[in-house]
């Protein structure tokens, strides 16, 4: 009794802290109804539970309710992705993470080219890659800058066409602009580029637009970020949904499993 009584008390700090949350953002002011703050917070739920948000917030990394990885896209299109077979693909990736493990999970093969030694290390000792991922290190750290970044976007042009390239990773002195366009002639007529944080981005989805592909925008929250961004596909002129599941799209992560016919 005495034990439960001093865990109440040690708890006490935390609950006024989580109160001071409350109060700071406005969401226990006079305007806030119980029954508003209670679907407020139903659906945060939805983000923070379901999705697995604050599960990342607490492994720091980018992993769903389950503990698997998911890649550092939008909610959105993320679940977009699972959605579709992708069993019999090649993949190539600037940025290597857990998005890698995603796209190796569902993917036959994996190029993923990173570019901070550090980072790549860790994943190579950590052995959480399958043997289905070519993982590559083109440090962006060593020599003039711009040559090591020029580098990095070419180390694609050693290879031949994929069906997903991912443009995320290096940002700096336009480099995703530079990834997208050393993209486009890697591209199958029925493939898909997936550009991160393509709302920071004008010119590079101008320039994908321009090369004919059609432009999907997922805007959203995403795992560990505090706001809400976009990741956009880029799909080829051939490009043809290819469902995992006979009854497609499914159900969302969170919704309500209704059946309207």
């Amino acid at each position: 009794m005495i034990k439960k009584l001093f865990k109440k008390i040690a708890y006490l700090p935390e609950l006024f802290r989580k109160y001071k949350v409350l109060r700071n953002q406005d969401l226990l002011n006079d305007k806030v109804s119980a029954k508003e703050l209670e679907q407020y917070l139903y659906a945060c739920n939805g983000i923070g539970r379901h999705r697995g948000y604050l599960r990342s917030l607490r492994e720091g990394m980018c992993v769903d309710n389950n503990g698997d990885p998911i890649p550092w896209y939008t909610y959105p299109v993320i679940d977009q992705l699972a959605k579709w077979d992708f069993s019999n693909c090649e993949i190539f990736e600037f940025g290597c993470g857990n998005s890698t493990q995603w796209w190796a999970q569902r993917a036959r093969s994996v190029v993923s080219v990173e570019s901070t030694a550090d980072w790549y290390q860790k994943i190579m000792d950590s052995k959480i890659l399958p043997d289905n991922v070519t993982p590559i290190l083109v440090r962006t750290d060593e020599g003039e800058r711009q040559a090591a970044l020029d580098r990095y976007v070419g180390i694609l042009d050693q290879y031949g066409k994929f069906d997903v390239i991912v443009i995320d990773g290096e940002a700096e002195n336009r480099t995703r602009y530079a990834s997208a366009r050393a993209a486009i002639p890697h591209l199958k007529t029925n493939g898909m580029i997936i550009l991160d944080n393509s709302d920071w981005l004008p010119e590079t989805c101008q320039l994908l637009r321009d090369a004919g592909l059609i432009e999907i925008d997922y805007c959203g929250n995403g795992p560990l970020n505090t706001h809400a961004e976009t990741t956009s596909l880029f799909l080829g002129k051939d490009f043809q949904v290819r469902p995992l599941n006979a009854i497609h799209p499914g159900y969302t992560i969170g919704g309500l499993q209704l059946v309207w016919g």
